[in-house]
């Protein structure tokens, strides 16, 4: 066992020898506050302020121990601690303040995020936050603006820190259009909604107003994109109120995923007409346009396995491929591929390689260079046998060189071959001077490996 694990059993045990006098009808096991499944820690909250006042109140010196056992990889499992220490109320003041001091980086900016979360009226607490504004860690200070700005104390330099974070700048910030941003979350424009939300939470403003609508659309708003960007504003508001929020949130997300894959199965037990498979997908919470077909291929292995992949594009949408596997002019799920933040779009192509059939599915990703992502399966047995990519280099770099702009690679019919430059320390981005790779794969088993190549000079590249 290691050290840092011998060290936190030890705490929790502390902490259960602290808790032993209270009741064990009430006793609530500290780890159900940090548990990674939201639904547990939301109970064990609910069931935490229930509690009568002295109860609540014995959790603290168990939970201070707790917060100074951590290391820095400790940070999520604070974050979900403060809001026990909002519930326990003024009485925790008084035991967070040293921690104020603390030499520790993250011990401090929680103390500074838990005070705050317990809405101090005392003028020298909220003091001893303003005094963290100028402390010489980044993330102290940027807890400590976010905590003093949720409590909604005008503080200059607090607004200076947040834009610093957010942004990199201190840019001014203009207010004058956010009623007209709130407005437009009203809108039967998913878009509109989603661009609205976006602009409102790039202000990184404490408003009352901008608060209540990211609650009501973290609640409501069937889009996800929308949902995603109150997200983001309250993640930076330090409340009882947005934690619990955003706690409900993480529960409502997984319910949602598992909606889908419920969905997802449901599809992969029934068969589906030609015409049902390229039928358009209509426009969702998320988008106003539908998704129409973009690309179509059909794949036919030696055993008579046939596929069939077709993707999808539209207007303001990611792309969206699917693969079903054919037979008897009925069409049964594969598998699918949504584009993800950065795709350009996505592709599929087919190749023969030593008799047998192979199916490519790309994300190609923006910006310049050969950027992708790749998935191979062996078409056979009536569907697909996925086919293991090599992965790093095929030849060892020397120090200071790189390749900064991916592969080029061809997958035809027996012709597996791939390129790429190298570009050594200096180089600009248009001149790699280290030289040209080019080499072919091969197929072994169930993996795609470098075959052979070779490092040539890049021809004109300066000495």
């Amino acid at each position: 066992m290691k050290v840092k694990s011998i060290a936190l059993l030890a705490v929790l045990n502390l902490a259960a020898l602290n808790l032993a006098s209270l009741n064990l009808a009430a006793q609530i096991p500290l780890e159900q506050f940090y548990d990674d499944n939201p639904a547990l820690r939301q109970s064990a909250l609910q069931q935490f302020a229930s509690l009568p006042s002295d109860q609540r109140a014995a959790y603290i010196t168990p939970l201070i121990n707790l917060i100074q056992s951590g290391s820095d990889a400790d940070g999520q499992r604070d974050d979900r601690l403060e809001p026990v220490f909002a519930r326990i109320g003024p009485a925790a003041i008084l035991q967070l303040l040293p921690l104020l001091d603390d030499p520790r980086r993250r011990v401090k900016g929680f103390a500074a995020e838990a005070v705050a979360m317990i809405r101090p009226s005392d003028p020298e607490v909220i003091e001893k936050l303003r005094q963290l504004l100028n402390d010489e860690d980044f993330s102290v200070r940027a807890s400590a603006a976010e905590s003093i700005l949720s409590l909604g104390v005008s503080n200059d330099k607090a607004d200076l820190i947040i834009r610093e974070k957010a942004s990199g700048a201190g840019e001014v910030v203009s207010t004058h259009d956010v009623p007209s941003l709130l407005a437009a979350l009203k809108s039967e424009n998913s878009d509109a909604r989603a661009a609205a939300m976006q602009t409102l939470q790039g202000l990184h403003l404490y408003r009352s107003d901008i608060d209540a609508a990211a609650f009501q659309s973290l609640k409501n708003d069937a889009s996800a994109r929308v949902r995603s960007y109150a997200n983001q504003i309250l993640v930076s508001r330090i409340t009882t109120e947005a934690r619990d929020a955003l706690l409900q949130d993480e529960i409502d997300e997984i319910a949602r995923k598992q909606k889908l894959d419920e969905d997802a199965r449901t599809t992969a037990t029934r068969s589906f007409t030609r015409d049902e498979v390229l039928a358009p997908i209509p426009p969702d919470p998320d988008h106003t346009s539908p998704l129409e077909v973009s690309e179509q291929l059909e794949t036919r292995a030696p055993d008579g396995t046939a596929i069939f992949t077709v993707v999808f594009a539209g207007e303001h949408r990611e792309d969206l491929l699917r693969v079903w596997s054919e037979r008897g002019g009925r069409y049964r799920w594969l598998r699918e591929k949504n584009a993800e933040e950065g795709v350009w779009h996505l592709s599929a192509g087919a190749f023969h390689f030593s008799g047998k059939v192979y199916l490519h599915l790309m994300a190609v990703y923006s910006g310049t260079g050969s950027q992708h992502s790749d998935e191979f399966f062996r078409v056979e047995s009536g569907g697909l046998t996925p086919i293991k990519p090599p992965q790093g280099l095929p030849l060892k770099l020397a120090a200071g060189e790189g390749v900064w702009k991916g592969f080029d690679e061809t997958f035809r019919d027996q012709d597996l071959s791939f390129a790429f430059f190298i570009w050594k320390q200096g180089d600009a981005n248009c001149c790699p001077s280290a030289g040209l790779v080019k080499g072919e794969y091969t197929i072994v088993g169930n993996e795609l490996r470098y075959a052979h190549w070779t490092r040539s000079k890049v021809p004109d590249a300066p000495e």
